[in-house]
């Protein structure tokens, strides 16, 4: 932040001289001299031309009034802006408490959808197999491949986990600490279990739940981003 004041202040200027670089310059003007056999001699002229070896500064004295107005300006102008960031704080919080619960609500769906799709599946395979030899099933062969079939589509691990997440993220917005970063890898952690319940799913529902996550999760990840 800087201050720019006008008026009737007159700056005074100071002179500063780098005498150590003009030391190191006259040393360097030496050695080349000698190196070279040069017969010119270094002038005091050509050292103070030299950049940066003389620099010439402004300085301007402000009287007690203007300053303890400087001062009352700024802790006005630090309130405001603390005020501000919390109000915005506020309605962040509650925007992304809405996601996060809505995202749990649907998780929690899916949780409870999950199981009734390896019986689905059965159903339809003792169906299909029924149609094709005639009403004679085989119900070892059937229940050997709802279990391969159960197996592949399991997505208990992924609903846990992403639960998981979801309850860290809650407790990460009740703190007081720096949480932009913890929040941003809490959230790639959740696109992630969201992707793989969408890859296996093998119910059309869960399949359309799991791009509902997504979406969801993309609005938290684009409100993180406000976050320190």
């Amino acid at each position: 932040m800087s201050v720019k004041l006008s008026g009737n202040i007159s700056p005074s200027k100071e002179l500063y001289i780098d005498w150590d670089l003009i030391d190191s310059y006259y040393h360097f003007i030496k050695e080349a001299k000698k190196r070279y056999q040069l017969a010119e001699e270094a002038v005091l002229s050509d050292l103070l031309r030299l950049e940066e070896a003389i620099v010439v500064s402004e300085t301007g004295e402000i009287d007690d009034d203007v300053f303890s107005l400087l001062l009352s300006a700024t802790d006005d102008a630090a309130c405001q802006v603390s005020k501000m960031r919390e109000t915005e704080g506020d309605s962040l919080s509650i925007e992304l408490n809405t996601y996060i619960n809505s995202l749990e609500e649907l998780v929690q769906r899916t949780k409870e959808l999950s199981p009734l799709i390896q019986t689905t599946y059965t159903e339809k395979l003792r169906a299909k197999l029924s149609e094709m030899i005639r009403g004679k099933i085989d119900e070892t062969r059937i229940v050997s491949e709802a279990a391969i079939f159960a197996e592949k589509a399991d997505i208990s691990e992924e609903i846990g986990r992403l639960l998981s997440h979801i309850s860290q993220f809650g407790e990460a917005l009740l703190t007081n600490e720096p949480i932009g970063r913890k929040l941003d890898f809490i959230i790639q952690e959740m696109n992630r279990e969201a992707n793989t319940i969408g890859s296996k799913a093998s119910d059309s529902n869960i399949a359309i739940m799991a791009v509902e996550m997504k979406v969801l999760i993309e609005k938290l990840r684009e409100q993180v981003q406000n976050i320190e």
